[in-house]
């Protein structure tokens, strides 16, 4: 295909480049990289493939052969495809060959743009053709093929290699270009414990920041995968002061020692080190300032490849969805094409950190990240997120904060509008990520309530994960493990967490957000219980919540007649369907959605929930009739 030029003419027609797709499968069982990479590109799930269509379209042409068209584009940053010019013909002599094969290397000449295959389906001739997908090509870092084509860097971690050049340059881009958004400070202030790096020569160990010490230092965000068995306690905090042994480091700490002194940085923050582990006042304090450890970070390396702290995130094997295949230069010598699976953002299955809770608030409130993964090293900051393997650019999809939480200067206080939706955001992604201590739900997201509460008004209180100027807004969460119509849904009590049920930290499902933007219920109060009272923003064992609301009364299974527009989601494992439940209107959707909590009676007259209900604008008078009274009711 890439071998000789004619097959690199086939490849930028309009016809494209031909497989039989059961060759294709042949082959990668054999052992073909590129074939595998391909036969995963058309597997993959991706929004482009009608898989239905497919179908049919397999079934209508039992037994005949299935094909593959890979057609070479050139796309401008992902700004959108463009297909090169047919340079094929039906009587082509040899010198219109050698002046096409010319036109041909010169477009791949044009620096300013990336090569991409687009890879299509199709089952028989008559057919249509399904686009499944595509595959990055670039020149390998030292081949003759980065004439005509990007190069993509090895990963190198060598002082002065490519890839360490490229991160110095994007520092250097944010530090002197990104002034709007990426606020900029030299030095910040340390936090408590910090760990200075020294040259690769000298013995690390744990400095003791005086009062207002400032100071650029990086911060790392890992997986411990476990029990560490290099921690400062009690017992060995002097010992760390007087000195850190590289080797007895594990690998993901040893790395980001080496990462901090390639970059030039003196200090590097380290949880298992900086923090003493066996110490409740020294956690809660330290756990109470994380926010600001992030936030003033200078760079946060994030271990993305590494389930483990002894696995290590530099030096690993890129993994075996990459390809190399033979590139035909017009001298007649051979290089090389590296390729890859195209990827648009840093949420792949690679990102470990992309499911682990305490990673969410590290990564929102750094202002410059580089994710280390298998196959690639992106470079994340308020500005821009961009691949420093390949250079191309991701979408800017990823969640961020408002500004306001970086920008020290900015006293602007943000609307209620702008923090529901902020915080739907957040909890939406937060509460799906793994914890390994069950009791750190409201913990390890303490740094960013802490610091969204500084950009709205002293007066919003915060509630075991709900803020109080949207808690009527909010409130009307729902578990998005389970949906079901009108009936008991079931969802194990061993998912229960202790704590406030009109709370979504409750459960340790993966919660959804119902906006409520038209308020019917209002708050007359709401209570909680500290685990730890110097911890505003953790633990809780329980709360109460007081509405005043109209409530109707109907079987937890719901009221009869409903269509099948009204959705009841239930939160926990609920058998006794027929028993008689409180259905607490709490207003509309944008979309005229009526949105109602379903209670059974808890101790001292109270009430727990149980679940939630939505209903069309139309059906509300089946749930809650017209002339119904507003009542107050206690929630625990």
């Amino acid at each position: 295909m890439t071998s000789t030029p004619k097959g690199l003419m086939e490849l930028v027609s309009e016809r494209g480049f031909e497989l039989n797709y059961l060759s294709i499968i042949h082959t990668s069982e054999r052992g073909c990289l590129f074939c595998k990479l391909l036969r995963a590109t058309v597997v993959r799930k991706t929004k482009s493939v009608d898989r239905k269509r497919m179908g049919r379209d397999r079934e209508a042409t039992a037994g005949k052969d299935t094909f593959l068209t890979c057609r070479l584009y050139l796309n401008d940053r992902f700004e959108g495809k463009r297909a090169l010019q047919d340079l094929s013909g039906e009587e082509e002599r040899e010198i219109e060959e050698l002046k096409r094969f010319g036109e041909l290397y010169q477009l791949l000449k044009r620096a300013d743009i990336s090569s991409r295959i687009w890879v299509y389906y199709y089952v028989s001739k008559g057919f249509p053709a399904h686009e499944v997908g595509s595959i990055d090509i670039y020149a390998p870092e030292g081949d003759r093929s980065s004439i005509f084509l990007p190069i993509r860097a090895d990963l190198n971690y060598a002082p002065q290699s490519l890839l360490m050049h490229r991160i110095k340059d994007q520092f250097l881009e944010c530090r002197l270009k990104h002034i709007k958004k990426c606020c900029f400070n030299a030095d910040s202030y340390l936090p408590t414990r910090i760990i200075a790096v020294g040259s690769k020569d000298e013995t690390p160990f744990l400095h003791i920041s005086q009062a207002s010490e400032r100071g650029s230092y990086v911060a790392l965000s890992y997986c411990w995968g476990g029990p560490q068995k290099v921690t400062t306690t009690i017992a060995t905090l002097q010992s760390r002061i007087s000195g850190l042994h590289f080797e007895s480091l594990p690998r993901t700490l040893q790395d980001a020692v080496t990462i901090t002194r390639i970059l030039g940085f003196k200090y590097l923050w380290v949880d298992a080190l900086c923090i003493v582990q066996d110490s409740t006042t020294d956690k809660i304090a330290e756990i109470n300032s994380m926010g600001n450890v992030y936030k003033n970070a200078t760079i946060t390396i994030a271990a993305a490849n590494a389930s483990r702290v002894d696995e290590g995130f530099l030096g690993k094997e890129n993994p075996p969805n990459c390809a190399r295949l033979p590139f035909s230069l017009p001298s007649g010598n051979m290089g090389a094409i590296s390729c890859h699976p195209t990827s648009h953002s840093l949420d792949s299955d690679e990102n470990i950190l992309g499911t682990r809770a305490w990673a969410l608030q590290e990564h929102l409130l750094s202002p410059r990240l580089i994710y280390f993964g298998n196959d690639y090293l992106a470079w994340k900051c308020l500005t821009t997120c961009i691949s420093l393997v390949s250079e191309l650019r991701f979408a800017s999809a990823e969640m961020r904060l408002p500004n306001n939480v970086f920008d020290n200067t900015n006293k602007e206080i943000l609307s209620r509008d702008k923090l529901a939706l902020t915080w739907k955001n957040v909890v939406e992604d937060y509460s799906g990520r793994a914890l390994t201590v069950p009791e750190d739900r409201l913990p390890a997201l303490s740094g960013v309530a802490s610091e969204l509460q500084h950009c709205f008004p002293s007066q919003n209180a915060y509630y075991a994960g709900m803020w109080e100027i949207i808690l009527i807004r909010h409130i009307g969460w729902f578990s998005r493990e389970h949906n079901s119509k009108a009936s008991g849904l079931q969802v194990s009590m061993e998912s229960k967490r202790p704590g406030p049920t009109w709370s979504w930290v409750s459960l340790d499902h993966p919660v959804r957000f119902v906006d409520v933007c038209h308020e019917a219920a209002i708050m007359i109060s709401c209570k909680i219980e500290l685990a730890i009272r110097d911890a505003p923003f953790g633990e809780v064992t329980g709360g109460t919540l007081t509405l005043r609301a109209a409530i109707a009364t109907h079987p937890c299974s719901g009221p009869e007649g409903l269509s099948n527009r009204a959705t009841i989601t239930m939160d926990e494992d609920h058998s006794a369907e027929d028993s008689v439940a409180m259905y607490v209107y709490i207003g509309k959707t944008v979309q005229k959605m009526g949105v109602g909590l379903i209670l059974l009676p808890a101790e001292l007259g109270n009430f727990k929930r149980i679940g939630q209900i939505r209903v069309p604008e139309k059906e509300e008078d089946k749930v809650w009739s017209r002339d119904i009274e507003m009542q107050t009711i206690t929630i625990v």
